[in-house]
């Protein structure tokens, strides 16, 4: 009988430590979305053949960019500094600034989005977000010019703000 007993407190407390796990696992995932969720108002997208980036959190995001040739998805620059975003904007980028030099036409492959806490994340076309490795690829400048002013980007203020 003695046996059944503690055959019944150690099932009790395999089980217990099952549903500490499970617990700790939930909060490493709610974590990780709350830290993840000013990056989550930040997308891009074409529309009408440009590319548009939106800040959509109340708070400006800092904005890497990576570019790769229309018909070769597989290859990307390392990230090159865009600028600061303002909260709320919406900014249409014009196509020199992903196309450089007569290079072969580029597309927004991914941006690297610095939050207010410091913390870098990679956003890929896909919506895909995650925390960025220290090994990301960034093109280091001598200076870091704003790329959007004097370039004819136009930012427009946002209807919605606040929400992904």
């Amino acid at each position: 009988m003695a046996a059944v007993g503690l055959g019944v407190t150690a099932w009790g407390t395999v089980k217990s430590s099952q549903v500490a796990d499970d617990q700790l696992d939930q909060s490493r995932e709610q974590q990780l979305a709350s830290d993840r969720q000013q990056v989550a108002q930040v997308n891009f997208w074409v529309e009408g053949g440009k590319t548009v980036i939106a800040n959509r959190s109340l708070d400006p995001v800092s904005i890497y960019f990576s570019t790769r040739p229309v018909n070769d998805p597989a290859v990307s620059s390392p990230f090159q500094w865009l600028s600061k975003i303002p909260p709320c904007k919406r900014v249409l980028l014009p196509d020199r600034l992903l196309t450089p030099n007569d290079r072969d036409p580029q597309v927004l492959a991914s941006l690297l989005v610095i939050d207010t806490d410091g913390r870098a994340w990679l956003r890929d076309h896909a919506g895909r977000i995650d925390p960025a490795s220290a090994d990301v690829p960034i093109a280091i400048a001598p200076v870091y010019v704003d790329r959007l002013s004097g370039k004819d980007a136009q930012a427009t203020d946002l209807d919605t703000c606040g929400s992904p």
